[in-house]
């Protein structure tokens, strides 16, 4: 590599232009269950100044922020103290509160004990809290609980008591009816019968009812706390375009930076109700920097999604994660796995773990799997062979080393379980060398298994797998990304424009199948004229929103299986050709206004070694089409990415990246289906006008555009992560 790149790399970088790079950023996602030691890799790798503010509610309740977060690091940062940040927003999930209001209500109403002159009196802060912090820790709303006025909450919730009492058939006769739709062998508990009886008979209300307006209206009051609540934080509403910027201070959190991230990172905030994803920005921890002896900058992007998810321990738990993780769509996965807990999270699950790595497979996505807490699988083997009460540094000079072969061998294990993939253990539990008799007793025998547990062995291992998915990324036999500059720092290096004339078969044919083919349709329309459950709808539009399918079992209400990504990944796939056919049909054009000709001729130089693609590239080509520099390299950049997309394996991925836009995740789109999920309607209501829009979508031409951008902006992504912009 050139003098000039290497003296580049070390131009320092403010964290808000970091952030407006970040789509060239290579990404990991970080997954694994309660226990496996994701907080604590993720927060030995930011730097120490940032780890001491946003490390809230770790310990004893192990609760970390259920929102989704990018950690963004970059050496380019020059200074520890600063930080940007992004917050991604989303409309009040109101319905995802309603849900928990319905089942305290109908646990009320049920309750025995109580009488209907009771009712108000039971609607109290105790019930509001039950209702603001419900038990899958969706959400938390506690903190909120003082500011809900009881009797404005009793005007607007007792009414709704009162219609189940009064309705017609009556509630009894409801329920009768209810369990007769069980089999006989069923085991249904009363209890949940009558509680889907009262919210048939709140569904049934209906949006005209002043009852259920007054009712959403108190629900979006909710909402509007939770907003003053994050004004009150950042000083305004935020929006997407805004980067926030911060000075952490020399220590502790007096500084406003840090009392900002304080409050958006505490666990117990009710944040996660109005915020989609964060991203924070920051200088990476220094041993990472030290570590790397690579000719460009230490950039990566760690996913956190443990927002996405609140399921429990265990193999439902694995399959979850990963499927979550794949959908986000990252550049690598890191799963951790707690090796104490080998049989409850892989034992009874490898068969499903074993399709979703394949499935990581198809889209390029390295799985690596780091197996933690093997210290305690060591001492306690030391403290069963222990000679006396108390342990002592002779044990474990005796039995460390037949402790760390055992260790070895189940580890063994899963190597073989997954041959494909990186598999490594580390202890993740790191005490300075005088006070850990591990580190001791392996260091007077001299075993090189000492870095397992040290920081420098997680580092390595961390700095390993960042290392590896840059490179993954970038073209065979290319060693470094490339360092170039750009006129618009907003936009990306290289950009892809697509021919949607020469496509307009293609995107026909997906559009016809869409909306004429009658059992595609019925497929993704809601037929059943059955209610659906309303935790199905919720179920179903989180899902929607990661890119995955839902599919109910329920047993007396309308059941529907959906996965709206996975119908038109299908579809594109069947109808979109491969790249070489849109190539060869001259569909496809290559962009390079961002950048001047001295790093278009760079990019050149890097990604052709030997000349021979620039060569083929000029073959043939009409003189007078290619009569100045910057013509002849552009034409030249355009045959090596026709080659890049042609001889390697992006078709899925991009493809990938499409499907999931196109289901959700365009503004365009989501826009549309957010707006039907907040009415004040019923949720069965609810899921078939948001079906039913996509129906009315597919038909534009819009639709049809659309298509074709989101092609445009997934190979454009892929290629902008094989520079450094500087």
């Amino acid at each position: 590599m050139s003098k000039e790149i290497t003296d580049r790399e070390f131009i320092s970088l403010t964290p808000a232009k970091v952030a407006k790079r970040s789509k060239s950023i290579p990404t990991i996602c970080v997954i694994g269950p309660t226990g496996s030691g994701k907080t604590t890799l993720i927060y030995s790798i930011l730097n120490h100044r940032l780890v001491g503010i946003i490390q809230v509610g770790i310990g004893e309740k192990k609760q970390t922020t259920i929102i989704p977060t990018n950690f963004i690091c970059d050496e380019r940062i020059e200074m520890e103290n600063q930080v940007a940040l992004k917050i991604s927003r989303k409309k009040f999930a109101a319905k995802d509160v309603h849900y928990n209001v319905m089942q305290k209500l109908a646990d009320l109403y049920n309750d025995k004990d109580i009488d209907n002159d009771e009712w108000a009196d039971n609607l109290d802060e105790e019930f509001i809290e039950d209702v603001f912090e419900p038990s899958d820790k969706a959400y938390h709303l506690k903190e909120l609980v003082p500011e809900i006025n009881l009797d404005n909450m009793r005007a607007v919730l007792l009414p709704l008591l009162e219609a189940a009492d009064k309705s017609e058939p009556s509630f009894s006769d409801r329920v009768t009816e209810k369990k007769k739709m069980y089999p006989k062998s069923s085991k249904k508990p009363m209890t949940e019968i009558r509680r889907m009886v009262f919210e048939d008979i709140i569904e049934n209300l209906g949006d005209e009812s002043p009852i259920w307006r007054e009712y959403y209206k108190w629900l979006n009051a909710i909402g509007n706390l939770v907003e003053e609540s994050l004004v009150k934080v950042l000083g305004e509403n935020p929006n997407e375009d805004k980067i926030y910027e911060f000075d952490l201070g020399e220590c502790g959190v007096d500084a406003e930076g840090a009392r900002v991230l304080q409050q958006l990172f505490n666990p117990y905030k009710p944040y996660s109700l109005i915020i989609e994803e964060m991203t924070l920005i920051s200088r990476p921890r220094k041993e990472l920097i030290e570590l790397n002896s690579e000719d460009y900058p230490l950039r990566f992007c760690l996913k956190d999604t443990m927002g996405l998810n609140q399921l429990d321990d265990g193999e439902a738990y694995i399959k979850e994660a990963l499927d979550v993780a794949l959908s986000t769509i990252p550049d690598s996965i890191m799963l951790l796995l707690n090796l104490e807990e080998r049989d409850k999270t892989l034992s009874e699950s490898c068969e499903a773990i074993e399709k979703k790595l394949r499935e990581a497979s198809k889209l390029d996505v390295p799985v690596r799997i780091l197996l933690t807490k093997a210290d305690r699988i060591i001492e306690s083997k030391i403290n069963a062979n222990k000679e006396a009460v108390s342990i002592q540094l002779t044990d474990y000079e005796s039995h460390i080393l037949p402790a760390i072969e055992e260790v070895e061998n189940l580890s063994k294990r899963y190597y073989e379980l997954f041959p494909e993939q990186k598999v490594d253990w580390l202890s993740l539990r790191y005490h300075e060398e005088k006070i850990d008799p591990i580190q001791l007793s392996l260091k007077k025998l001299g075993s090189e298994q000492i870095h397992r547990f040290t920081p420098e062995g997680l580092y390595n291992s961390v700095y390993s797998a960042i290392e590896d998915t840059q490179k993954r990324i970038l073209p065979k036999g290319i060693k470094y990304p490339v360092f170039v500059s750009v006129i618009d720092e907003n936009a990306p290096a290289i950009g892809f424009s697509i021919n949607e004339e020469l496509l307009q078969t293609e995107v026909g044919d997906i559009q016809n199948k869409l909306v004429l083919d009658k059992a595609l349709v019925n497929g993704y329309q809601i037929t059943d004229s059955t209610r659906i459950h309303g935790r199905s709808v919720v179920c179903y539009y989180n899902n929607l929103r990661q890119g995955r399918g839902y599919t109910t079992r329920a047993k007396v209400y309308g059941n529907f299986s959906i996965n709206m990504k996975g119908m038109l990944l299908n579809l594109l796939r069947q109808y979109l050709p491969e790249f070489m056919t849109m190539y060869n049909e001259k569909a496809i054009k290559t962009v390079t206004d961002n950048i001047g000709l001295a790093d278009l001729e760079k990019i050149i130089k890097v990604m052709d070694v030997d000349g021979s693609l620039s060569e083929d590239a000029l073959k043939d080509v009409n003189p007078a089409l290619v009569e100045s520099q910057k013509d002849r390299d552009n034409q030249v950049l355009h045959y090596v990415f026709k080659n890049y997309f042609t001889s390697g394996d992006k078709y899925y991925l991009v493809i990938d990246k499409v499907a999931k836009n196109l289901s959700y995740s365009n503004k365009w789109v989501s826009d549309q289906i957010d707006e039907i999920y907040q009415r004040p309607i019923s949720y069965d209501e609810t899921i078939r006008i948001m079906q039913k829009r996509f129906l009315e979508i597919f038909e534009t031409k819009e639709f049809s555009e659309l298509i074709v951008k989101e092609i445009e902006k997934a190979m454009t992504e892929i290629v902008n992560k094989m520079f450094v912009v500087i």
